[in-house]
């Protein structure tokens, strides 16, 4: 999930699970995906902004 931000940038959680689906050769399920997501935020991987359909996420630069 991290890297898939890296690569497009700020997304949307619906577009971001696409592109990973894409990726994955055995793609996680959407709920999971999410679950994944809030836990990036909690270690301050990744920034989610917004509420709802309209909420975007993007993926923080490494702090080293």
């Amino acid at each position: 999930m991290y890297d898939v931000l890296l690569e497009s940038g700020p997304s949307m959680p619906k577009d971001l699970y696409d592109r990973y689906a894409r990726r994955a050769d055995e793609p996680k399920t959407k709920r999971t995906v999410r679950t994944y997501l809030r836990k990036l935020e909690q270690y301050e991987l990744v920034k989610c902004e917004g509420v709802g359909p309209s909420r975007r996420c993007a993926a923080r630069r490494s702090r080293r």
